[in-house]
């Protein structure tokens, strides 16, 4: 006899679910999502939805555990990546005396066993939001008796500018290894329903008090000028090597006309800008300039092509013009395809070896061998470094390339 499964209401379409986490998802990743687990797939991400919790309802009890599991690890991933494009990373010192040094330190801390402390309410029918930002998923990743990554998730109803009331989320890693906080948000437009703004800033200083409560951390500056400047040293360097050593093989004459200048006008060698390495960077640029479409070709053969810059002199002021292409924020950059941009803010950078911002191009290599560009946007903050995928929602694959590439450079040598 054919066992008859009763079928009653297991999947919830909460307003939470229906108009925050649909609205966060991707729908050609929710559609291949749906098709990879033999679920219906066609439709409106809303009718993706409903289809999707009508076979849902009509599981087994085991079959639904099973489905559950998989969708909220769907459905998690969605928040962590797309939208929330936004990522702020800076340091913390982990100590032996630290909750978050071993396991049992931190279940006695809080007074609960791990399995105790991970928890999901994405899909409960209890879950309800205001404008408050609260926990709704944790987990505590472990191996043996060491804590290796805390992943939270955050959720608030807000309301921006002349859009309707939306959920806005902010994702948390607390990775214990590398002894590193990554704060995961969406770039906001100032709110007028509550207090605490959706800038990173504003993000950042409201979870590092959160962070210190509940787990006794205490975040570390990350200041990255310097990283960023070797970014772009990397970046911009290979394509002027070709006119560099044109112009290095009179070095010799360029020192002796710059010492004769020196001795003769009894110039102060205290007080004298690098005469000789600006002297010869005229002639570089001379020389790009009279080939700059063949430089631009040359830059673009890289994985990376840097797009703009924003630079902060040591006094104070800075340079900054833009393209219009690239800008995200009322902070403008330097568009480096245009010559006068490129060459006009240079001596200045190698000077300081600081940079504050900067616009990269990366080329990323797809499963399906096509190539797509991913506009990134990097800023140093002396707490954070900001890292910003710009223009479009982006995967777990775009972002396990791109994000890491950063560290790369930071132990570059100047």
């Amino acid at each position: 006899m054919e066992t008859v499964i009763e079928e009653k209401e297991k999947f919830f379409l909460t307003d939470f679910v229906v108009k925050g986490l649909i609205e966060k998802t991707d729908s050609s990743q929710f559609r291949d999502f749906l098709k990879e687990n033999e679920l219906r797939s066609s439709g409106s991400k809303g009718t993706k939805l409903f289809k999707m919790k009508t076979s849902l309802d009509k599981m087994s009890e085991e079959k639904f555990s099973e489905e559950i599991e998989l969708i909220e690890e769907f459905f998690l991933e969605q928040i962590k990546y797309n939208s929330n494009r936004i990522i702020l990373t800076f340091p913390f010192e982990l100590h032996a005396s630290d909750p978050l040094y071993s396991v049992s330190q931190l279940e006695s801390f809080k007074g609960n066993t791990i399995e105790e402390l991970n928890f999901s309410k994405l899909f409960s029918e209890k879950t309800a939001i205001n404008h408050d930002f609260e926990k709704i998923s944790q987990e505590i990743i472990i191996s043996d008796t060491k804590v290796n990554k805390v992943n939270q998730v955050y959720v608030r109803k807000v309301r921006y500018s002349d859009v309707r009331e939306k959920y806005e989320f902010v994702w948390i890693e607390i990775d214990c290894l590398s002894q590193e906080i990554r704060i995961h948000l969406e770039n906001n437009s100032k709110n007028v329903s509550v207090d605490l703004q959706g800038k990173p800033m504003s993000i950042y200083k409201y979870f590092i008090g959160q962070l210190k409560r509940e787990f006794l951390i205490i975040a570390q500056p990350n200041p990255q000028a310097t990283t960023l400047f070797k970014l772009y040293r990397k970046l911009t360097a290979y394509a002027e090597n070709k006119y560099l050593k044109k112009v290095e093989l009179q070095q010799e004459e360029i020192d002796e006309f710059t010492q004769k200048m020196i001795c003769s006008e009894k110039l102060d060698i205290e007080n004298t800008l690098d005469i000789a390495n600006r002297i010869k960077w005229v002639f570089v640029r001379q020389l790009i300039q009279n080939d700059f479409d063949n430089f631009l070709r040359i830059q673009q053969r890289g994985d990376g092509k840097v797009k703009s810059i924003l630079f902060h002199y040591d006094e104070g002021g800075s340079i900054n013009a833009n393209s219009g292409s690239s800008n995200e924020s009322n902070i403008e950059e330097l568009d480096l395809e245009r010559q006068s941009a490129y060459f006009d803010t240079r001596e200045s950078i190698y000077s300081s070896q600081k940079l504050f911002s900067i616009t990269v191009n990366w080329s990323v290599r797809l499963p399906d061998n096509t190539v797509k560009e991913v506009l990134t946007r990097y800023r140093a903050y002396n707490q954070f470094l900001m890292t910003h995928i710009l223009k479009e929602n982006y995967s777990k694959g775009v972002y396990d390339d791109v994000f890491p590439r950063i560290k790369e450079f930071e132990n570059l040598p100047l």
